[in-house]
């Protein structure tokens, strides 16, 4: 099981940052989204691309397509998003709990989770799957604030 926690300023009201917090502008931050398909308000399928380091020396493990569903439920002061799906026929599990804490002039966007990834874990070696999930997690965050500018 591997953590993941960080948070971000963005320059953005509280309200607007919830407000942009829904599966399709989520969607437009996935790295590597091959496919996005909105079930409805709160439920998502998403496939994505994992890009493994080449120093694995193994060729046909470095670009894994991750299947997964996804719900996204509100919550106080922001959305909790539980994911699960399947990639080399290992399962995987996502919970993350995001929360919009407004600040004078901006807001704060932090978050906290669980990322389950079975096997891969194993195989990976949990230092190195954790900071993958580190880069992978900034640059989502990251990606939500740039966005969220043009979103206003």
């Amino acid at each position: 099981m591997i953590e993941v926690n960080g948070g971000l300023e963005i320059a953005a009201t509280g309200s607007s940052v919830l407000d942009f917090l829904s599966p399709k502008n989520i969607s437009k931050c996935l790295p590597n989204l091959q496919e996005f398909n909105e079930m409805d308000q709160n439920n998502f399928q998403a496939v994505f691309k994992i890009e493994l380091p080449q120093s694995l020396g193994v060729s046909y493990l470095q670009n894994l397509s991750v299947r997964m569903t996804f719900t996204m439920s509100n919550a106080q002061d922001g959305v909790v998003l539980k994911g699960e799906g399947r990639t080399a026929g290992i399962r995987i599990r996502l919970f993350l709990n995001v929360k919009v804490v407004p600040k004078e002039r901006s807001s704060l966007l932090e978050y906290e989770g669980q990322v389950d990834t079975g096997l891969i874990e194993k195989f990976l070696g949990k230092e190195r799957l954790e900071s993958m999930t580190r880069d992978i997690s900034t640059k989502i965050v990251s990606c939500i604030s740039r966005t969220l500018q043009d979103y206003r």
